[in-house]
Parts: structure tokens; sequence; C-alpha cells
């Protein structure tokens, strides 16, 4: 069995090299932060709504509720 303290090791540096990577991407295609954050502040809300109007309509439906 591996070590699970080495892959631990190893996700870390998987999670740096696509987040390095995800940058110069970023760079290389020349995309303006403020619109990168708008984007991801759109994406969260949408999300957000999404998750509690489902949860909210799962109560409504008596869906979970025993």
């Amino acid at each position: 069995m591996a070590d699970p303290e080495l892959l631990a090791r190893l996700d870390r540096i998987a999670l740096l090299l696509v987040a390095l990577l995800a940058v110069e991407l970023l760079e290389l295609l020349n995309v303006n932060a403020l619109f990168l954050l708008l984007v991801g502040g759109a994406v969260f809300v949408f999300g957000f709504a999404y998750l509690w109007g489902r949860s909210v309509v799962g109560v409504l439906s008596g869906e979970g509720v025993r």
C-alpha cells in the first residue's frame, strides 16, 4: 500500500501545478481579472440560488422529511 502522507503530499503538489497552469492560461488568453471575478460571482450566486431552491422545493414537497 502507498503511504497516506506521501499521497497527500503528491495531491498538494498536483493541485499547485494545476493552479499554476490555470494562471498561466489566463495570462496567455489575456483575461481581465475583473471579468473573471464577475463571472465567478455570478456562478456562485446562481449555484447558491439553485441549491437553495432545490432544498426549499424538496422540503415543501415532503422529500427527505420523515
